[in-house]
């Protein structure tokens, strides 16, 4: 298992590519909610719907990589094409961390 501080670590250009305020990764509580809502009451700023494309792909890919290492908070704010793609990319992250435990 990974724990939170390990996986903040290694992904922060991942998260510095989504956009989202740096200090939401010190809160894994706080991740977990932007994550479900798409927003945060704390970081007013910057809400999923007004990220850019890339930031968008980024948000995706990190939320792919976080569900693999941790549970679904219960991930919203994806279109449904988006959803698809995540789930996806859930699976294809969880079959190579499978792999590797071998």
């Amino acid at each position: 298992m990974v724990s939170w501080k390990s996986f903040v670590r290694e992904h922060r250009e991942l998260i510095l590519a989504t956009g989202m305020p740096v200090d939401v990764s010190s809160d894994q509580r706080a991740f977990d909610h932007l994550f479900m809502h798409g927003a945060h009451p704390n970081y007013p700023y910057y809400d999923f719907d007004e990220t850019t494309p890339s930031e968008r792909r980024a948000l995706l890919e990190l939320a792919a990589r976080y569900i693999s290492c941790f549970e679904d908070p219960g991930v919203s704010g994806f279109t449904s094409s988006e959803q698809h793609e995540l789930e996806r990319m859930i699976q294809s992250y969880a079959d190579g961390i499978k792999e590797g435990d071998d």
